[in-house]
Parts: C-alpha cells; structure tokens; sequence
C-alpha cells in the first residue's frame, strides 16, 4: 500500500491552525448504548467506540510483508483521531438523585476510554410541549452549546452512533458535509431508529406462512395473510422492573396509566396502551412479571406505513391480520441487517451513503419468539444490568452485527476521510474557525 501525505490538508502543516490528523468528535446517547448492551453484553472491546479508538498514529512506515491489519492501523493513524466524546444525557448525580444510575455501563465504558467527555442534555428542548417556538429556540440553543464545545477541542468531523436526535439547521448550517453517522442496518431495507429488532420481527413474521391457510386471494392477488397476537416484549421481577423497561425501551404511557400500574396487584392481565397507541399486556406468571406486545402497532408502522399494498384486516372474533402481497419489494421481510456508514442530512439514517453491507443473516435462534423464551432461568449477568432486559435472540442477533458495524464504519471513515471531497471540507471548515477565533479588530482589516 502506498502512502501518501493528504495533499490538501498539507498546505495548513506548518501554520497555527493546522491539526493533523483530522480530529473527530463521537456523539451519542448514554440510555441508547446502554439498551443495546454496550459495556454488559457487548464487551467494550467490541463496541464503536473501540473500534475508533483502536487506530492511532504510531509513526511508523508499513513495511512490505507487514500485515494487513498494520497497514490499516497506519493509514487511520495517518487521518483522524479521536478528540472528544459528547453524550446528551441528562447529567446524573449520585449525590442528589433517588433513582439509580440509568445507564451505569456506557458510563463506566465512556470514562474507561480516557476522552473528554462532555454531556449536554437535549432534555433541555425535547421536554418543551405546546409550544413550537419555544422548542425551535431551545433546540438552536443546543446546538450551539455544541458547536461551542466542538471549537473549543478543535473538532473537524462529528460520528453519529446510536444518537437519539435529529441534528437541526444550527448544527448542519455549521457542520453539513462533516456530520457523519454509522448506522446498524443497511438503510434501504431496515431504515429507522429500532433496525435490529424491526429486521428480527419483520422475518418472524414471514415464517409464520407455513401453509395454505396463510394465503388469500385480493383482487385476484395471492397475498400472505399473517396472523398478528401479542408477543412476549420482556420479563420482570416486580412493577418498578416493568417501569425500568418500558423506559430503557422509551415506551411512555399517559398518566393514568401510571396511576393504574401503582395501584395493581396484577391478579387478573392487565392491558394498557402507550402515548402512541401501541398495546401491552402484562401478566403476572410463575414468579415473574411478562410484557407482551401486541404486534398491530408495529406491523402498521414497518408494513402499512411504507407499503401502498399492506394492510391490517380485523375478523369477527376481534383477531387481527397483515395482508401483503407474495410479489413485494426485497426487504419488506428482510433476512439480512448489515450496516450502513453515510452522510448526515436533517434525519437519522438519510443522507449520501458511503459505504455499506448487508451480510449479518438473521437466523432462526434470532426471530424466535422470545415467548417460547419464558421457562429458561434468568442469568444472574443479565440481572445485575439495570433495564437491558432478557439475552434473547434480539440480543444475539445485535451482538453479532455489531462486528459487521464495525467493520464497515472502520473501511468507511477511512475511506471517506481520504477523498478530496472531504479534505476541501475540513480544510474550509479548519480556515472558518481560525477566522472567527481571530480578534474583531483583526477581522476588519
């Protein structure tokens, strides 16, 4: 492999502005990492985060029958460095807070990594209802309070991973083309904030169609008719467990619900719906508390809303149905996960892709319904780990598409941050700070 010097970032060595390699802020979400595993049971030597900050400058030419992986190390050492790491979390104060920490693993993970950390909650505008403007303003204030936090340690890019906001005006006006986000599907197939479970869910319920009885003539189109029930979401030891999963879940309930959780004794099912309108019921059984999901919600989300064709039919007894075409779009019962590395527009997963895969299968022991899960002990690991809920086969299938995530975040920022397109941005973008850090006076002249 031959190296070579970025020719445009060259011109910057020597002045006062210059930071080489390209710096690179990793922004995330505290409570998202941690309902993923990340520092439980994804290993911190498995996770994004790692894999970023396993490329580091060694000053150190590769040599002719050095391997491979040498060869990456000194290429990303080459290019970019991990420089900051901001997390918009609510701050968490042990001292003064009655509830325990709610992600006390990614913290854990975030300190180990020895970066900077800086937390700036979105709380701060995401909790304003009713009024838009005030909203909007806040939302601008936010994001100059990271903007500010990005020139203060010199940022040159932002890596989205597994960040629960949408980045506004502010922040793309400043940043567009040097916001980039790592995402754990391939986006065409599995878009949205839940692709792991969404992929899982949608090819389990393809494998139900397993004879006659599961087809239906429409307009003289053979469709799969799929019956929909509620599936088995978590388990729990007790009320204040259930509460703990519906929010690592971020599943919210009206107040009168909360009100009628309180006061149950859960000796008859109790059925409730969230803000959104999904269902639940919760059923107390052989020592433990299960949370089953009703699967109309999410069908109409990932099926209706995208499918012109699909639809949910209900019959006489009160069952429900997915109605779809056996012609259909590749995807719409997606085998496949995989990851996609792109550009950042105004949404979470839109934007110039860069580099993608599709190569992390989902296998049986993945869309098994986690109902049939219910019998098997509770691992003493699993229980120790506040809010991440049950190993089942959604967990397995996210462990193992967090390598084919890494892997294609590290082949697509390395290659991404080596084009001419990239470095001309960096280079405008290192030129625009040092103008505005310069004194007014000097401006003018």
């Amino acid at each position: 492999m031959s190296m070579q010097t970025n020719s445009s970032l060259q011109p910057l060595v020597e002045g006062p502005s210059t930071r080489s390699p390209v710096r690179v802020a990793y922004i995330t979400s505290m409570r998202e990492l941690e309902s993923e595993g990340v520092g439980s049971f994804i290993s911190s030597e498995r996770d994004t985060l790692s894999t970023l900050l396993s490329y580091r400058r060694d000053g150190v030419a590769p040599q002719p029958g050095d391997p491979v992986s040498h060869h990456w190390d000194h290429l990303a050492g080459q290019t970019y460095e991990v420089a900051l790491i901001i997390t918009d979390d609510d701050i968490y104060n042990p001292l003064t807070s009655q509830s325990p920490d709610p992600t006390p693993h990614t913290r854990a993970r975030l300190i180990a990594s020895g970066l900077p950390h800086v937390q700036i909650p979105s709380s701060a505008w995401s909790s304003i209802k009713n009024d838009a403007a005030a909203k909007t303003q806040a939302k601008a204030e936010y994001e100059q309070k990271i903007l500010d936090v990005l020139a203060e340690h010199n940022i040159d890019i932002i890596l989205s991973d597994s960040y629960t906001r949408l980045f506004g005006p502010v922040a793309l006006a400043a940043m567009g083309g040097r916001i980039l986000n790592i995402h754990p599907a391939y986006t065409k197939d599995l878009p949205g904030i839940t692709p792991t479970s969404d992929g899982a869910f949608r090819h389990g319920l393809y494998r139900r169609v397993h004879s006659g009885e599961n087809f239906i003539s429409v307009d003289g189109e053979r469709c799969y008719r799929i019956p929909l029930r509620y599936e088995h979401l978590f388990a729990a030891h007790d009320l204040a467990e259930v509460l703990r999963g519906f929010h690592a879940r971020r599943i919210f309930f009206p107040a009168e619900v909360y009100t009628q959780l309180a006061g149950t004794s859960l000796e008859q099912p109790l059925v409730v719906s969230d803000k959104k309108g999904s269902q639940y019921q919760i059923v107390q059984a052989h020592g433990q508390i299960n949370v089953l999901e009703h699967e109309v919600s999410r069908v109409r989300e990932l099926f209706v809303n995208r499918f012109a064709d699909t639809s949910v039919e209900q019959d006489s007894q009160g069952g429900y149905w997915l109605l779809t075409p056996v012609r259909g779009e590749r995807g719409r019962f997606s085998a496949k996960t995989g990851a996609t590395f792109h550009e950042i527009d105004a949404g979470i997963d839109t934007g110039r892709v860069l580099h993608f895969t599709r190569s992390t299968p989902i296998r049986n022991e993945n869309s098994r319904s986690t109902a049939r899960m219910i019998g098997q002990p509770r691992s003493p690991v699993i229980d120790s780990a506040p809010s991440s809920g049950r190993r089942d086969g959604i967990q397995l299938l996210r462990e193992s598409n967090y390598e084919t995530k890494n892997n294609v975040l590290k082949i697509g920022i390395l290659t991404q941050l080596r084009t001419q397109q990239m470095q001309d941005r960096i280079v405008r973008g290192r030129e625009t700070a040092v103008m505005n850090a310069r004194p007014a006076a000097l401006k003018l002249s």
